[in-house]
């Protein structure tokens, strides 16, 4: 496949790889629980209904017994009350990123201890890293997928279907560009777009926590899931790569990393395939998507 440079310079290889030599589970994620629930007469709490919880599942055991050792006010015994926990069992790593969307984004954020921009003056910068860059990329994200297409092999079925997908880069392209230079490559029939943030390639007059910023930065993945079913895959589109090759690597698993790479366009689509269906799976079967952005843990 040729390619051809962008308006600013270098070369477009591939787009990122599935393979990350990290998973979140390798450490001490933070997180988050909502919950709602009745007070009975001794202001303690019953029927207690978790709403949400990142990650899925690890922290509903404490935010359940939290939520059972408090005393609560009974002014209204048939009024669901609402609460929202935060877990951060290593200050270092920042709450997941579906914890600070909506309208705990301002409010959270500026409350985290991180290990990168950690002193209070930083506060408002990391806030704004997460609003002007992430937020802008996730709520401007758009996915848009094939129909399935069904093919036996065997006593079973595969189950395929194409993503595309586009996000408006330019509001965080206005915020990085304050700090760094970003690349951007497309390929030659411009049906895949990409920005690269490399660690050298700074700006005109770069503040002294720039290498702090890019640490940060590295320290959310973004990814794309498909679900049918049970089942899921997902594939990266932005995250933190070992090397300098464009948007080609595997993610890296120190900060310092070379670059931060994002594809934020693909109208040519990625196939995903569901191998091993049965024919009432076949018959009943629909395929969504979600994009996340999630924490990479990065570690010295």
């Amino acid at each position: 496949m040729k390619f051809k440079k962008s308006l600013i310079a270098i070369a477009f290889l591939l787009p990122l790889s599935v393979n990350a030599e990290i998973t979140e589970s390798q450490y001490q994620p933070s997180g988050c629980v909502e919950a709602s629930f009745l007070v009975d007469e001794n202001g303690s709490a019953k029927d207690i209904k978790f709403s949400e919880h990142h990650p899925k599942n690890m922290f509903l055991e404490q935010a359940y017994t939290n939520i059972k050792n408090m005393k609560h006010a009974n002014k209204n015994k048939n009024e669901r009350k609402h609460i929202y926990l935060k877990f951060e069992t290593d200050d270092s790593w920042p709450l997941p990123f579906k914890c600070l969307k909506g309208d705990k984004i301002d409010a959270e954020t500026n409350k985290i201890n991180t290990q990168f921009l950690s002193a209070t003056k930083f506060s408002k910068i990391r806030s704004t890293i997460d609003t002007r860059f992430f937020q802008s990329i996730y709520e401007t994200f758009k996915v848009s997928t094939s129909e399935i297409k069904t093919t036996k092999v065997d006593d079973s079925y595969n189950a395929s279907i194409t993503i595309t997908w586009n996000s408006d880069p330019n509001n965080a392209n206005d915020f990085i560009k304050n700090y760094f230079k970003p690349v951007y490559a497309t390929t030659t029939e411009n049906s895949l777009k990409a920005i690269s943030i490399v660690r050298k390639e700074t700006a005109d007059k770069p503040p002294a926590y720039t290498n702090e910023l890019l640490n940060y930065i590295g320290q959310r993945k973004i990814v794309l899931t498909a679900f049918a079913g049970e089942e899921t895959q997902s594939f990266i589109i932005g995250a933190p790569l070992k090397n300098e090759g464009f948007c080609d690597g595997t993610i890296s698993n120190k900060e310092n990393f070379a670059s931060y790479c994002l594809t934020y366009e693909n109208t040519k689509g990625k196939e995903i395939t569901f191998t091993g269906l049965n024919e009432n799976e076949i018959k009943n079967l629909t395929i969504t998507t979600e994009i996340s952005i999630e924490n990479t843990y990065l570690r010295k």
